[in-house]
């Protein structure tokens, strides 16, 4: 991959200055003393060394110096989520650039920035973490989408009703305020227990999920929740000793 736009910084930079990136000599534009700027030509996958000569024939060789890599998709997970959208889809890959975009059926999707319990940023070169958007019900191609070109992944997504994902199973995630610790588990389409923090709550009788659904409301403890893809789910709760004013979110 190539047409990216790099600077060279260093020292003694002059008119008549060449670059090379291994054996080919590339435009360059000496920005003053300091600074050479160029872009950076088509190359095969992997390392690349860049070498800069004056006029008066010195040179300097930085060795491995830039790295090109391959555009590709590797996996998208969850593969599936609820019509309303904005659960995280995660796509894994490389050669992800600041200017990459994602689109779900042709809709470009948001970067999600800060997600509860989830660290790490939205954007890095192997890595992306959006929301879905909203959609009807049904498969649809997910496309990558790079200045120098674009990845299709025909049918990459499903939108299904909640009710289609298994809720039973042990989610861990946070309480949003803090970031507290927050397990909930679901056995037979039953609400078993939850814990946040210090306060933990087995619920007798157990608590049925409907559709992908619970609600509880008891005299010491309200909690509701979703799933909103095959991994992930959240809803609001009120325990003691659980700051979750604004709810909480998990993943299986």
């Amino acid at each position: 991959m190539g047409s990216t736009s790099v600077r060279i910084v260093g020292s003694g930079f002059v008119a008549g200055i060449s670059v090379k990136i291994d054996d080919a000599v590339i435009p360059a534009t000496v920005v003053n003393g300091q600074v050479i700027q160029l872009t950076m030509p088509a190359h095969a996958a992997g390392s690349a060394d860049i070498t800069v000569a004056a006029p008066s024939g010195a040179s300097a060789t930085l060795r491995q110096a830039y790295l090109y890599e391959i555009f590709a998709v590797t996996s998208i997970a969850p593969a599936a989520g609820i019509p309303a959208g904005y659960n995280v889809v995660s796509i894994a890959g490389s050669g992800f650039t600041n200017e990459t975009k994602v689109t779900f059926d042709g809709i470009q999707a948001e970067f999600a920035g800060f997600v509860p319990g989830v660290p790490g940023a939205p954007l890095t070169n192997t890595f992306l973490r959006v929301y879905a958007p909203t959609h009807i019900i049904g498969p649809v191609d997910v496309v990558v989408i790079n200045r120098d070109g674009q990845l299709r992944l025909p049918n990459g997504y499903a939108y299904a009703p909640s009710e289609t994902f298994d809720f039973n199973g042990v989610w861990t995630g946070v309480a949003w305020e803090r970031d507290t610790p927050i397990r909930v588990a679901v056995e037979n389409n039953t609400l078993i227990s939850v814990t946040c923090g210090s306060a933990s709550h087995m619920f007798s009788p157990r608590v049925p999920v409907a559709k992908g659904v619970f609600s509880v409301n008891e005299a010491d403890i309200k909690m509701t929740g979703q799933t909103w893809s095959p991994i992930e789910a959240n809803g609001d709760l009120t325990i003691p000793g659980c700051l979750s004013e604004w709810g909480w979110t998990a993943n299986k």
